[in-house]
């Protein structure tokens, strides 16, 4: 039995604050699986690390991205103080947001995710972000300063998305790309959540 291929998703009939076909995905994943609440004093539903947590014990981070795109892991520096092994589902959409087509369960060491994040690159960032401004006028310096970062980063397997509007935004995130997720995923796929599949469970 596989729980990698197609999962059609239904909207849910509560909306909470966080709206979106990403935030009805993750609802229907922690029903179908068991999953709890993921509490940390130290951060709320926006800024915390994790999504939910396994009947196991471990955490786990659920993404939601259009099949064939980059996977968006949000802040860099909170991806970079992730030091736990947690699990990752990562639903991709085709057509339609709420047409599910494919989910992929990965198991990630925190050994491993650890090597993906050199400090040697976080005052870099800080001070792209730090001496941003949000005027307009800043528009064409923001764009060679982050050009100027992007090309002595290089392209490594976190890939930096510097963010900047032009009201209060300015902050850095990151992603992975579609191609070497797909690699990643298959080398830490975990069979783990086929037991806890409330819709095929396992007899």
């Amino acid at each position: 039995m596989s729980i990698s291929s197609n999962v059609t998703a239904a909207p849910l009939q509560k909306k909470l604050e966080r709206q979106g076909h990403g935030f009805d995905n993750e609802e229907l994943l922690k029903k179908r699986f068991g999953l709890t609440k993921y509490t940390d004093e130290k951060s709320n539903d926006y800024t915390s690390k994790y999504d939910a947590v396994a009947p196991d014990g471990i955490p786990v981070s659920i993404k939601t991205e259009a099949l064939g795109s980059d996977i968006e892991l949000g802040d860099y520096f909170r991806n970079s103080r992730i030091t736990d092994d947690y699990y990752m589902i990562v639903s991709f959409w085709e057509g339609k947001k709420d047409n599910i087509v494919k989910n992929l369960f990965v198991l990630i060491p925190g050994t491993k995710w650890t090597t993906f994040f050199d400090s040697q690159w976080d005052d870099k960032i800080r001070k792209l972000i730090s001496e941003a401004s949000n005027e307009r006028s800043y528009d064409a310096e923001w764009t060679r300063r982050r050009k100027e970062l992007a090309a002595e980063y290089g392209t490594q397997f976190i890939r930096l998305r510097p963010k900047r509007d032009h009201k209060s935004q300015k902050r850095m995130q990151c992603a992975i790309s579609y191609k070497e997720f797909a690699v990643f995923a298959e080398e830490n796929k975990t069979t783990a959540f086929e037991k806890w599949d409330i819709l095929n469970p396992l007899v």
